[in-house]
């Protein structure tokens, strides 16, 4: 078995792979790392350990720590590079690209292997576009739904009340509506005119709600995109 951690900015994604054929034998998320640490899950002895973390360097170690403690096993942690298989980095130091970005491009081009778009759409939304041959042709990276709206709340006079309000991008006829409205009719504009012709790949918080506001046939929504990703890039070897 090889256990896999994403430490995402909001949650702590994991799941356990068969090494043979990948498929997967149980998976789910938490908030903190002394969650995860306490799951029965994390009692079975797996072969290999692989990690991405977009978190500081004190948490990271901080898990690196416990796998080598509980499991006698170093962390195989995923990196950006200028290339991996035909996906290559438009970035002049690819160490300024997010570790999730990477990975998520990764694992839309081996499940589409031809141009697409790939959102992530957590705290940051981020958009990035491959070409056909696998080329990173560039990316957006701008707030999320939940960063966009607290940041209106606590930057301007508007108050939102507690009532829910349906996902819509129409104009709104309510305070509430035109900011839930709003901010969701800025990023679904931006994919949309960016995945024209394209497939569209959705993963993070945020997919369903995004993917629920795009016509079907153009989107796959890939909730394990991230960890598909690390998987490529930190492949198992046996020994």
């Amino acid at each position: 078995m090889i256990l896999e951690i994403d430490i995402g900015n909001s949650r702590i994604k994991w799941r356990q792979l068969d090494e043979r054929d990948r498929t997967v034998a149980d998976e789910g998320h938490v908030q903190r790392i002394d969650e995860l640490k306490r799951l029965n899950a994390m009692n079975a002895q797996p072969l290999m350990v692989r990690m991405t973390s977009v978190r500081g360097e004190g948490e990271t170690e901080q898990v690196c720590d416990w796998v080598n403690s509980k499991y006698s096993l170093q962390v195989s942690q995923a990196k950006v590079s200028k290339q991996c298989g035909a996906v290559r980095n438009s970035y002049k130091d690819v160490n300024r690209m997010g570790i999730d970005r990477w990975l998520a491009m990764l694992a839309a081009y081996d499940r589409v292997g031809g141009p697409c778009v790939i959102v992530d759409g957590g705290t940051a939304l981020t958009v990035d576009i491959l070409a056909a041959d696998g080329s990173h042709e560039g990316g957006y990276i701008l707030p999320g739904l939940r960063l966009m709206r607290s940041s209106l709340v606590e930057n301007t006079g508007i108050e939102l009340s507690a009532k829910t309000v349906a996902d819509s991008a129409e104009p709104g006829h309510s305070t509430e509506e035109a900011v839930m409205n709003g901010t969701l009719a800025v990023l679904l504009a931006l994919i949309e005119k960016k995945a024209m012709g394209s497939i569209l790949l959705l993963t993070g918080g945020d997919a369903e709600v995004l993917a629920a506001m795009l016509p079907e046939q153009k989107r796959l929504l890939v909730p394990s995109l991230v960890l598909d990703g690390l998987t490529i890039a930190c492949p198992y070897v046996s020994s």
